[in-house]
């Protein structure tokens, strides 16, 4: 399960669904209920493993659909949280600030 979702890029499928679901319903549209427990699911069965597998989905073209979820109002706290609990403190504000993301600077 985990490891499939991860080698197929299930976590640019499910940006990209909430980034689809904005187009829809509007910029106040957080995310669905079943992306955030996707993403509350991996987090807590991969540990440690989940900021490594995300910082490999920035690594490898990521930080560019990041980036559009962080400028949507309605996905601001899910995506500061999701890189908090990925990274913590210091490594998040050096990611955000390297990358123009000001979203928890």
């Amino acid at each position: 399960g985990q490891q499939y979702f991860l080698q197929h890029q299930g976590l640019r499928v499910v940006f990209s669904a909430m980034l689809q679901r904005v187009e829809v319903v509007g910029p106040e549209a957080g995310p669905r209920e079943e992306y955030r427990r996707v993403i509350a699911a991996l987090l807590s069965k991969l540990g440690d493993r989940f900021g490594i597998a995300l910082h490999s989905f920035l690594a490898e073209g990521g930080m560019s659909l990041l980036s559009q979820l962080a400028a949507v109002a309605g996905l601001q706290e899910f995506v500061a949280k999701m890189l908090w609990l990925s990274f913590g403190v210091d490594n998040v504000r050096q990611v955000v600030v390297s990358e123009g993301l000001r979203l928890l600077n």
